[in-house]
């Protein structure tokens, strides 16, 4: 019996000819299972996500065998901040519990507990004791947190000119300030010293701010800064200053070593909060509520801790009588996209319908117009039928040339479905250079299988080597595919394995963005980053309300965009499962916001000749969704002033009902706008007031 896959095919062919059915298809060779090679040792029968058996692989290889060189130094410090140097490093993960009471109390050297909630615990744990980790009975499943991006500028059509400056649109408060409410902000920090961040009597409106990269406390026996919320497998893990201490500092009594090297988070907590006294004219959304900062991270990526970090804030607002509005401007390509991510689950517990007086914002991400995502569906096959799968080419970046580029696979855990990769280099080459096809496929008892076609190209020692590069995992209801290719060039597809195809659905991401592209069949949908999928958290994407102002040297910086239309770098939704993600949309291109002394976006500034430089010094213009969500963060806090009991499925829905549609936005809801464009002033005016008894 032909199955439909190749009655499609075979359509193709006869629509478009043989060479159009050979460039964008692909015949999968028959894989014998004679030839499946199945992991030893950490597997993917452990509680490890696919990732985790990599990196522990590579990390603590067994004995006798040489590691395989899977991530790059740079890729080992970027995503999962490990010292590429150090010999079995600690690891952050996320660990998922059986039930929300199941005991997390182990006594095991190397593990760490930072935090719980419920179900979900964060810990630092040695990579060699994670196998042991994942035999307690009451451990489900063990997650690395990847480390959310900072996106740098992106720049196109700028242009210096003597034209005047336009301002951006006024915003009526309705009388709503911020006051008696905190903002949280978990970014790159903050320039605590800037005039925004300071009142008029020269104190600080910074509540606290929780530095996770700052040992100063440790360091100094405790004479610096305070004692941090969470510790660590060395002691306290970071350094806490609080309002009294950054008030000393700020009158020349005391020591606050925080700093925001990167410029990120000042720049997020000014849009958000700013109070302009170093410019009226760029004050932020809510200029006068508190704010309380997590530096979690000092350059282009954070620690995507958010569940330990969100309660932190809560319980800082929480002691100053204060609701509180968190903005989250990062995230990560890494994850099933459907709200499943650990740190996704965690928020879930602490923010939704009847918590009332927290709200949290994140960003959708910026990857609107890159390749990273493919999307589709695949058809049930028979066997000794030739099975077709759609044609796919991975390309590296150019200029990688060490560690992997990384795919994420996910599929319908109740599918048998099949992956192929066919390379034009080693490892992928028999013993005479010629290609050859690799399939990826479940197998019985959860184990991953690895064919290689023709059966007898490698030496069983090269097989077990090149299978490494491959893990399979369930999670829940969907099966999780990760590969971490060499750099290179591959063609890769995606197919029906046998006839149990039941829903077909799989999406491919290249997650560690910089690394690769899909050079034909990207899908430019689903793109929405962790934890922006989070279920309970509203996720904002970006759209273009500035296109020219004053710049330092004296003249009107100018871009050729229409003002109102959606940024192209917007990541747009849904989510995998059909969730709309994101559900609204702000102003994020260009926003101006204060510059953090010395930062790294403020260098930046110069190397792109000032274009990007606001008059007076003291503030720059960026853009991005990291942009646009603290605008929407400084809306919920203005909506908490006039309402503190809201919760964040009343704010997430006054905002939906006040959303502004037009000629960009179009039939809403959708993929790129979520219900359409943030107009604070109407959802500030909707907002019920509090009645008081």
């Amino acid at each position: 019996m032909i199955r439909p896959l190749t009655l499609f095919a075979l359509s193709a062919a006869a629509c478009f000819g043989t060479a159009q059915l050979h460039k964008d298809w692909m015949v999968i060779p028959d894989a014998k299972p004679s030839v499946v090679i199945r992991h030893r040792g950490i597997s993917a029968n452990s509680k490890f996500s696919p990732a985790l058996g990599l990196l522990v692989e590579q990390l603590v290889p067994t004995r006798g065998e040489k590691p395989p060189a899977t991530f790059s130094g740079e890729q080992l410090q970027h995503n999962f901040n490990i010292d590429p140097d150090l010999r079995n490093p600690y690891l952050s993960v996320s660990i998922t519990l059986s039930s929300a009471t199941a005991p997390a109390n182990w006594t095991i050297p190397g593990v760490k507990v930072v935090a719980r909630n419920g179900r979900f615990v964060t810990a630092r744990v040695r990579a060699s004791i994670l196998p042991q980790l994942a035999r307690e009975e009451s451990v489900i499943h063990i997650d690395p947190i990847i480390r959310g991006s900072l996106p740098a500028f992106k720049v196109r059509h700028a242009r210096g000119s003597s034209a005047p400056a336009t301002s951006a649109p006024t915003l009526n408060r309705w009388g709503m300030t911020g006051r008696g409410v905190a903002v949280g902000v978990i970014d790159s920090g903050i320039d605590w010293r800037h005039p925004d961040f300071i009142n008029a009597d020269g104190t600080s409106r910074i509540l606290a701010i929780y530095d996770t990269t700052d040992s100063s406390y440790k360091d100094s026996g405790g004479k610096i800064g305070s004692k941090p919320p969470y510790d660590d497998e060395e002691g306290p893990h970071g350094t806490l200053y609080t309002q009294i201490q950054i008030n000393a500092a700020l009158k020349g009594k005391g020591v606050v070593k925080t700093t925001d090297t990167m410029g990120h988070g000042t720049a997020v907590a000014g849009t958000a909060a700013g109070n302009g006294r170093g410019a009226a004219a760029f004050m932020g959304v809510a200029p006068e509520a508190d704010l309380i900062i997590v530096r979690a991270g000092t350059g282009e990526t954070l620690d995507l801790e958010c569940g330990p970090y969100v309660a932190w804030i809560q319980q800082v607002a929480k002691a100053h009588h204060e609701p509180v509005s968190v903005n989250i401007s990062a995230g990560s390509q890494a994850g099933t996209h459907d709200g499943g991510d650990p740190q996704e689950r965690a928020l879930d517990t602490l923010i939704g319908a009847g918590k009332p007086g927290i709200s949290v914002a994140i960003s959708a991400g910026n990857e609107g117009n890159s390749r990273i995502h493919v999307s589709g569906h695949v058809f049930p096959s028979d066997p000794g039928v030739r099975v077709v799968g759609r044609r796919l080419e991975v390309e590296s970046a150019p200029e990688q040339k060490d560690g992997i580029t990384a795919i994420y696979g996910v599929f319908d855990a109740k599918d048998d479905w099949g992956f192929s990769v066919k390379g034009n280099a080693a490892p992928f080459v028999d013993s005479q250079g010629k290609p050859i096809t690799i399939q990826v496929r479940p197998a019985p008892g959860n184990n991953t299988g690895i064919a290689f076609i023709p059966p007898d190209a490698l030496s069983k020692d090269d097989q077990a080597s090149l299978s490494k590069l491959f893990r399979i995992d369930e999670q829940g209801t969907n099966a999780i595919l990760f590969a971490g290719l060499p750099a290179g060039h591959y063609t890769v597809s995606v197919f029906g394995a046998t006839a149990n195809v039941k829903n077909g659905r799989y999406d491919l991401y290249l997650p560690m963005l910089g690394t690769g592209t899909f050079a034909n069949g990207s899908t430019n949908r689903g793109l929405v980053g962790t934890p922006g999928t989070c279920t309970n958290a509203i996720t904002v994407g970006s759209y273009i309300f500035r296109t020219n102002w004053r710049n330092d040297a004296g003249t009107s910086t100018q871009f050729n965009y229409e003002l109102g239309d959606i940024a192209d770098y917007s990541s747009p939704g849904y989510r995998r499962d059909g969730v709309l993600k994101p559900e609204i949309s702000g102003p994020g291109t260009w926003t101006i916001s204060p510059l953090a002394a010395g930062s790294m976006m403020g260098k930046e500034l110069a190397d792109l000749e000032n274009l990007l430089s606001v008059e007076g010094g003291k503030y720059l213009a960026w853009q991005g969704t990291s942009a646009s969500t603290p605008y929407v963060a400084g809306t919920i806090a203005l909506m908490l002033q006039k309402n503190p009991t809201l919760d964040e499925a009343q704010i997430k829905a006054i905002l939906q009902k006040t959303a502004v549609h037009d000629r960009f936005t179009g039939g809403v809801p959708n993929a790129d706008w979520g219900y359409g464009k943030l107009d604070p002033s109407a959802a500030v005016a909707a907002t019920p007031a509090l009645i008081k008894k």
